[in-house]
């Protein structure tokens, strides 16, 4: 009896264990699958890849998650649908920042495209747009104070109507138009500088004008180029015997044209208001009002780069303003910056994710972080992450040297959806990037960005390293065809618009 009474002991004993087992399995599975219904990443179908749909695919990028996209309709459609939604995600966030994604991320079954946006992905779209919003507000502070302060506003083709009595006391009405006793006032009708109109002679006692048009306008006046009250001038014509038109007008006739003169200087007062107002918000339509022409294309970037969208300025400009933001630190007060500080301590601190070198074959090449390669170089450097990268940048914790400097900015142009090469010379010893420009009068060419300094093939690049001509350094990981394209590419600074 004892024995089977602690057998049926043991047997409920072992039934509650397993069910505080299967319990607790339960609770949390449960938890688990919660937690995954936070963390997983959001399935979006994209129909057309509009900015309806690329709002909510941002709305979940900017903030570091991860999302998946389902692209139906074959596979050409389907990338068509992509590009498009990219392009959409550029102007929603405002910057031109692109999502980037890894081959082991995007599948393709059954007519349709799987894509998913990981963690790291989404953690650079998010330091992207911070980072590029940080650039465009410190390029801005940094350039737009010291550019007003050399404007000068031009008033040339400002030209207001002079109505004035003449300071020639010995000046007397023209024969043929006054007898000896009549008491007169003379005055000049000016437009402009120096262009005459008339000269009117006022004899108040007999009550009216006689306006003389020495210039031979009347055909002017009577098309209505100077004044609207002048069309009908020809109606009081009389022959006086002298070279100049004269017409004889009453008082009433010349209050019309003192009244339209009031009236259109006061326009131009308000355009020239108008004209200053423009130049001090740095509005490119009034970039015809300055009077230093050498500052047309300082005047263009920072007016284009202050007054649009960064996505809606040219490539050319927006490397034109980021590299403004890759001043050489050097620790010296006037050469802060808030992104870099030059450091040979902290050189290859860039995370060492694009630039590798093998020994066989022996040479240097670009590789993009998702190289899942075995050299040596990546290997010591196969933790670091973009995203961590951009965001030491955006925070002012990025040091290091040209080749530190050179991944950054192709990280940055990358995510811009811009070809970038990174340069090198073993020569000078001295890494650049180099980017392909495009301006907004469709020009394309090849940019070689040297920290803050912009140039050519035939422009010389150096800095710690040996002077050489940019032509020397290569372009890591591209084809002879396209190095071929960038040696030979030429460009003026006119053409950063």
């Amino acid at each position: 009896m004892y024995g089977m009474k602690e057998k049926c002991k043991n047997n409920i004993l072992g039934k509650l264990r397993l069910l505080m087992v299967i319990f607790t399995f339960m609770f949390g599975l449960s938890l688990y699958v919660n937690a995954e219904s936070v963390y997983a990443s959001q399935t979006y179908t994209i129909k057309n890849g509009n900015e309806q749909e690329a709002r909510k695919v941002h709305k979940k990028l900017v903030k570091g998650r991860t999302v998946s996209l389902k692209l139906t309709g074959g596979i050409n459609l389907a990338t068509k649908k992509i590009l498009k939604l990219e392009a959409s995600i550029g102007k929603v966030n405002k910057y031109g920042v692109a999502f980037n994604v890894s081959e082991k991320d995007m599948k393709y079954k059954k007519k349709t495209l799987y894509v998913k946006i990981n963690k790291e992905c989404a953690a650079q779209y998010k330091e992207m747009v911070l980072l590029v919003k940080k650039m465009k507000s410190f390029y801005l502070k940094k350039n737009v104070k010291s550019l007003k302060k050399k404007l000068k506003f031009n008033a040339d083709g400002f030209d207001k109507y002079v109505l004035k009595k003449t300071d020639d006391k010995s000046a007397t009405p023209e024969p043929g138009t006054y007898e000896d006793g009549d008491k007169y006032e003379i005055y000049t009708l000016n437009y402009g500088d120096d262009n005459s109109i008339l000269s009117i002679v006022y004899f108040p006692e007999k009550g009216y004008y006689d306006l003389a048009d020495y210039g031979n306008h009347s055909d002017d006046f009577a098309n209505g180029k100077y004044l609207a009250a002048l069309k009908n001038i020809k109606d009081y014509f009389y022959t006086t015997g002298s070279n100049a038109k004269h017409y004889k007008v009453d008082a009433a006739y010349m209050d019309k044209i003192k009244a339209e003169i009031t009236s259109a200087n006061a326009k131009t007062d308000e355009a020239i208001k108008k004209a200053k107002q423009g130049i001090e918000n740095l509005s490119e339509d009034s970039i015809k009002y300055l009077t230093d022409n050498n500052l047309k294309n300082e005047y263009i970037a920072v007016s284009r780069i202050k007054n649009r969208d960064f996505c809606d300025v040219s490539d050319a400009l927006k490397i034109y303003m980021i590299s403004k933001c890759f001043v050489y630190d050097d620790g010296k007060k006037a050469n802060h910056n808030p992104f870099i500080q030059y450091d040979k301590i902290s050189a290859g601190s860039s995370g060492g994710v694009v630039y590798h070198y093998d020994n066989k074959p022996n040479k240097h090449y670009m590789r993009d972080y998702r190289y899942e390669g075995d050299d040596k170089f990546f290997t010591i450097q196969k933790k670091g992450k973009v995203s961590k990268v951009l965001k030491k940048f955006r925070t002012g914790k990025f040091k290091g040297v040209c080749h530190d400097y050179s991944t950054v900015a192709g990280y940055i142009y990358y995510l811009l959806n811009m070809d970038c090469y990174y340069g090198y010379s073993e020569y000078a010893n001295h890494a650049i990037a180099i980017v392909k420009a495009k301006n907004s009068e469709g020009k394309t060419f090849w940019v070689y960005q040297n920290y803050s300094m912009l140039g050519g093939a035939n422009d010389v690049v150096s800095i710690d390293g040996k002077c050489l001509k940019g032509k020397k350094y290569d372009a890591l990981g591209s084809s002879k065809k396209v190095q071929k394209k960038i040696r030979k590419s030429k460009f003026k600074m006119s053409d950063f618009n």
